[in-house]
């Protein structure tokens, strides 16, 4: 059977919420799947402190891009570039250089105008912060 809800700590919601991001992303960004990552992302930051939420943080702004919720996700990367450094390179979610890719994309995209020029900017900004 399952395990409850009230019966899952923040290992079981995290493991549950990467199951169903990689499913959500091998399916092409399938919602209902991505949806169901970004609450149990959401259920491991409602949670005392913990060690995890800082990943929690990383792959539930990951989701929020997936789902091109971009507000949400560029103000998620806001807070993430201002956490102090928590963990080591080894342990990071997303490697720096894959970052530093996306702060490229964000000012490509921007070019293209599928991204307001002073949003991609600031979400350019956040994501080489986070990868420093």
């Amino acid at each position: 059977g399952t395990i409850p809800e009230s019966s899952k700590d923040a290992d079981l919601w995290v493991t549950e919420a990467d199951f169903c991001y990689i499913l959500g992303a091998a399916r092409g960004n399938e919602r209902q799947a991505l949806e169901q990552a970004l609450q149990c992302y959401g259920r491991v930051l409602a949670l005392p402190d913990d060690c995890s939420k800082v990943n929690a943080r990383r792959m539930r702004t990951e989701t929020l891009l997936r789902l091109q919720r971009y507000e949400e996700a560029f103000a998620a990367l806001g807070e993430l570039s201002v956490l102090p450094d928590a963990l080591p390179f080894e342990e990071l979610e997303a490697a720096p250089f894959r970052l530093r890719h996306d702060a490229h994309l964000c000012e490509k995209l921007a070019a293209l105008g599928r991204l307001p020029p002073e949003r991609a900017a600031e979400a350019a900004v956040a994501l080489r912060a986070v990868a420093d």
